[in-house]
């Protein structure tokens, strides 16, 4: 991924990060340049440790209820992430909007509430977050995921929860380091997820989809439904996630463009 710094457009949208605590709070934002996607994907670095409550009222961002009694740390990223969101959607439609109308957490499951009209996802790590946004004119659904490197330890705890056998042997062929291709399988279907749930309405885990492919020179994972989620995502549906290796993370995204459209039926896509 290239990036393009976004520093000068970030001070007309948040006026009030500029020295003291806000701007150390906020890094580097950049929008990304060199990825075709029918919308705008922003990344923000972050600091946790200078976060303070008060920056969600000095980015116009509000703190929800379930999140208010949270650690600091979970705070920072929830705003973190919001931040890009702010900033990816004002690129898209040119203009400072009210963000209370353009993005929501839902009280029954958290998840982003977008306006009408628009689709997005957000993720993040413990120093960046990550936005990808977009009209529904020309995007049907996105999942994005943001992930650091998993290490050897942690895939053993949790290795057999996200993949089966057959899926370890693919990822082996692809003749990359193990970790980063795991990595990169489990941040693609967390990906899947956050790409499909506001469509199909309802939680599936890990073993819905597996791995039929790994081509980490094109950047693309394969991933096929073992269980339909509704008859426009039935049994056996191949989805692809895209792959960006960075210095120390990975980026996936999930997404499809508007031609889904005619598949999917009004009801369900008022979901979206």
């Amino acid at each position: 991924m290239q990036y393009k710094s976004i520093y000068p457009f970030l001070r007309e949208l948040f006026p009030l990060s500029e020295g003291g605590p806000p701007s150390a709070f906020v890094g580097e934002r950049s929008v990304v340049e060199d990825v075709d996607f029918p919308g705008i994907l922003v990344e923000v670095r972050f600091s946790r440790e200078n976060f303070r409550d008060a920056m969600f009222e000095l980015f116009g961002v509000d703190c929800p209820e379930w999140l208010k009694d949270s650690a600091a740390g979970r705070k920072s990223e929830f705003l973190a992430g919001r931040i890009a969101a702010k900033t990816g959607f004002s690129r898209l439609v040119g203009e400072r909007p009210d963000f209370s109308s353009v993005l929501s957490s839902s009280v029954k499951n958290r998840c982003p509430q977008w306006k009408p009209g628009f689709v997005g996802s957000i993720s993040h790590t413990s120093d960046r977050a990550f936005c990808a946004v977009g009209s529904k004119r020309g995007l049907r659904y996105v999942g994005v995921d943001m992930e650091d490197w998993i290490g050897n330890e942690v895939i053993r705890n949790i290795e057999r929860k996200i993949i089966d056998r057959h899926e370890r042997t693919v990822m082996e062929e692809s003749g990359a380091a193990y970790e980063k291709v795991f990595t990169a399988v489990f941040s693609a279907k967390e990906s899947l997820f956050k790409a499909l749930y506001p469509l199909v309405g309802r939680y599936f885990g890990f073993e819905i989809a597996k791995v039929t492919s790994v081509d980490l020179g094109r950047g693309i994972l394969m991933l096929q439904l073992e269980e339909g989620l509704h008859h426009c995502f039935p049994r056996g549906m191949e989805l692809a996630a895209e792959v960006y290796f960075q210095a120390g993370y990975v980026i996936t995204i999930v997404w499809a463009g508007n031609q889904l459209s005619a598949l999917v039926p009004d009801f369900l896509a008022s979901k979206g």
